[in-house]
């Protein structure tokens, strides 16, 4: 399967299978994350600036209207400005995570790292001894829907032999 034709890089010739791959490889890769540019909180409202928009030669014009609120104008490429070269590195990759869609986390129990996407369910049936499923005769309880399926209290013996 090829992928489509919409989903493709302007920047580069890499084209991707979902809109969602091509969203997170433009995150990743062509957003400025390490920038030289100062921290917008010790910016002034009203103050002006110019930066280079990261991979282009184009240059914006951002204005601090408000202390949470920045006013972005693309300018002309015929138009001169300075862009002010800052020697102080950020890095921004803390605020904006591209480096595994799913993060690890680890279990304070127990200590076990694992998906931080499993460790609620892994909480709850460690430590919180949570059973989901229950069998209603002998009020057995497991712990994965398989085991319960598995389980053959009060089935025939016909039955039994074709699960076993």
């Amino acid at each position: 399967m090829k992928p489509a034709r919409d989903n493709a890089c302007t920047v580069c010739p890499l084209t991707f299978r979902t809109p969602d791959c091509l969203k997170y490889h433009i995150r990743s890769t062509h957003y400025n994350l390490k920038t030289k540019t100062m921290s917008y909180d010790d910016k002034e409202v009203n103050q002006v600036w110019h930066e280079k928009v990261f991979n282009s030669s184009k240059i914006v014009e951002i204005k601090k209207a408000a202390p949470n609120l920045f006013l972005i104008r693309k300018l002309e490429d015929d138009k001169q400005v300075t862009v002010q070269e800052y020697n102080q590195h950020l890095d921004l990759s803390e605020l904006y995570p591209t480096n595994k869609r799913s993060s690890l986390a680890k279990c304070r129990a127990c200590y076990r790292t694992m998906l931080k996407r499993d460790l609620k369910k892994h909480y709850d049936e460690r430590h919180n001894k949570i059973q989901k499923h229950t069998c209603n005769n002998c009020h057995k309880t497991f712990k994965r829907s398989v085991l319960y399926v598995r389980h053959v209290c009060n089935k025939d013996r016909r039955r039994r032999k074709l699960i076993l």
